[in-house]
């Protein structure tokens, strides 16, 4: 119905405007008459209706003061960019904070995503053949991320308990809360990992990316 009334509408329209045979009184009328339809018509067809916003669980915390502590702390500037420039939906909103240290031939890799300004995941990988003293020094101090129940002096422990127990390359996980804490890797691969994040958001990136993939 409402293409229906657009067609109408325009043809009335155009009808006044080319009809000489009508008094230009006639013609503005006629003129008022194909706007009100065509508006009409317009108004009434459906709309697709916008998908519903899901944001990612997040930890709570601010990317610009996790950021400002970790330049602080690794004598570091991060760069910052879209985490995927090409993402239609929610992930168009996904920014990406990197920070790089390098010792020697060892480097030290810091990822921070943020949603809105609160931090939705963050990553610390270190790689090379002093892969492990690197670990030891510095993963204990980024362990100790501001999440409510994650005490300081717990996470830096555990922290460096779990670097002596990955000789195996298994993840040893903890547990704060909603957030999960994975450190992983091993002195054998030559790379150690910490990893932070709500314990729902690596299935919401899933579906965000296979999201984005299907929209191409």
């Amino acid at each position: 119905m409402g293409t229906f009334l657009v067609v109408l509408g325009t043809l009335i329209l155009i009808s006044a405007l080319l009809n000489k045979k009508l008094t230009e009184r006639r013609r503005i009328v006629a003129g008022l008459v194909g706007l009100f339809v065509l508006s009409v018509g317009i108004n009434s067809i459906p709309t697709k209706e916008s998908k519903p916003e899901t944001p990612p669980p997040t930890l709570e915390i601010s990317s610009t003061d996790l950021v400002a502590a970790l330049e602080e702390a690794l004598k570091a500037k991060a760069s910052l960019r879209n985490a995927f420039p090409i993402a239609k939906n929610e992930l168009a909103e996904l920014r990406e904070w990197k920070i790089s240290v390098m010792s020697g031939a060892t480097r030290l890799e810091v990822l921070v995503h943020a949603y809105r300004g609160r931090v939705a995941s963050y990553m610390v990988t270190i790689s090379g053949p002093q892969a492990k003293e690197m670990a030891e020094r510095y993963l204990p101090l980024l362990a100790t991320l501001w999440v409510e129940g994650n005490d300081p002096r717990e996470a830096a422990s555990w922290v460096q308990s779990a670097i002596q127990k990955l000789s195996r390359q298994t993840p040893i996980t903890r547990m704060v809360g909603e957030v999960e804490m994975v450190l992983g890797g091993g002195q054998r691969v030559g790379v150690y990992s910490f990893l932070a994040m709500h314990r729902d958001y690596e299935s919401w990136l899933r579906a965000r990316v296979k999201e984005m993939k299907e929209q191409k």
